[in-house]
């Protein structure tokens, strides 16, 4: 029997043209090195090639995964998501990224990083390329360090109000001993003008302080409530702004405050519902007055940006915030106000972000030393 003719081996990278045979070999020889999931999708949704990391991932063979439907490795949660990416692969050219949990062969449930674009011939669609990395250990060690920044933030925040609590609490705890050891031994019929004196500024210390305590774990329970967000609402800008201004122009006035008010026509509603919006308001505007005892001038401005936000600054010219504390501004309890009279629990700020965020929502603050500061809120527009 007469042998077939010795080919001469030839370097697949050279300029010489490679033969059909020899560029699928090496098509798959190139496939089956890499150390992501890939695979070729027939349009009807069929696996027609699977390399060697997809048999690690899914812990099959290879020759049991081709023929199957990719949606018979996917978790039922990603189905929708898995299907309607392989939808726009149908429909046109382009890539699309998305994460997906699929199942292997043991029912252990992994996160792969999907990677899919058309391979068109002649304007048809003839095949889906498909290139998934695994990254569920990733996944799993985003969720631990997520974790470790809760439990960071929950004990930073657990501190801050046992520490914000303690000194009013103990304040009113020494006052009362001070007044039950005072008079308790006494025997009188009637007590003096000092004496009434004292015991009613003793009551008015207490009653003050116990406000405090109570508006501050109000406030506490408020931003535990708002982390989740409030989903589907929307309003008006402009309409919220004028409702908070208007009734409050007169009483601006007579402190010395000036508010100039420009709203951009025609803007478009926003994703956040209007009482959370209201309490931003409410929130940036007392902050900017209470920065300016002396007097000053409080600008309001908003306007939409590329279509899909709308931008409010809240401006003021008062005392500012130093650089070494702007960077402190969003933590709970955290406050430049003095205690006493103008004392506030450091929860406007918080809340303020806690909101903003929740709607996905962006907020900035500039701000400089007797110069003013500036609050810039960027809200996602609302679902027409």
């Amino acid at each position: 029997m007469q042998l077939p003719p010795v080919r001469q081996s030839r370097d697949p990278f050279s300029q010489e043209g490679l033969s059909l045979e020899e560029e699928n070999k090496l098509f798959h020889l190139l496939c089956d090195s890499a150390d992501d999931s890939i695979l070729m999708l027939h349009p009807d949704g069929s696996i027609v090639y699977a390399n060697r990391a997809i048999s690690r991932c899914l812990k099959m063979p290879v020759d049991k995964i081709k023929g199957k439907s990719f949606e018979d490795f996917v978790c039922s949660k990603s189905k929708a998501e898995a299907q309607a990416v392989f939808a726009k692969m149908k429909k046109g050219p382009g890539q699309r990224c998305v994460e997906i949990n699929v199942v292997d062969n043991r029912r252990g449930v992994k996160t792969v990083e999907v990677t899919a674009f058309p391979v068109v011939s002649q304007g048809k669609l003839v095949a889906v390329h498909v290139i998934a990395r695994d990254i569920t250990r990733r996944k799993q060690y985003e969720r631990l360090v997520i974790e470790a920044e809760k439990e960071k933030a929950l004990r930073f925040f657990t501190n801050g109000a046992a520490q914000e609590l303690k000194h009013p609490l103990m304040g009113v705890h020494e006052r009362l001993q001070k007044i039950l050891k005072k008079y308790k031994t006494r025997d009188f019929e009637y007590i003096g003008f000092k004496e009434y004196q004292e015991i009613m500024q003793s009551l008015e210390y207490v009653k003050d302080e116990v406000k405090y305590c109570y508006d501050t774990t109000a406030r506490m329970i408020e931003l535990n409530a708002r982390q989740a967000g409030v989903a589907g609402e929307v309003c008006q800008a402009n309409l919220v702004v004028q409702n908070i201004v208007q009734p409050i122009k007169a009483q601006l006035a007579s402190h010395g405050i000036k508010c100039s008010v420009r709203l951009g026509t025609g803007l478009p509603s926003i994703k956040i519902g209007e009482i959370d919006f209201t309490q931003i308001m409410h929130n940036l505007i007392n902050n900017a007055v209470q920065s300016m005892p002396g007097g000053g001038t409080l600008k309001i401005r908003a306007s939409c940006r590329g279509g899909t936000h709308v931008k409010i600054d809240v401006q003021d010219d008062g005392v500012g915030i130093s650089k070494e504390n702007l960077e402190h501004v969003y933590e709970p309890f955290f406050t430049t106000r003095a205690r006493g009279k103008e004392k506030n629990s450091g929860l406007g700020l918080a809340i303020v972000y806690s909101l903003v965020k929740a709607c996905c929502g962006d907020i900035e603050i500039l701000s400089d030393l007797r110069k003013g500061t500036i609050v810039s809120l960027l809200i996602p527009v609302g679902e027409k």
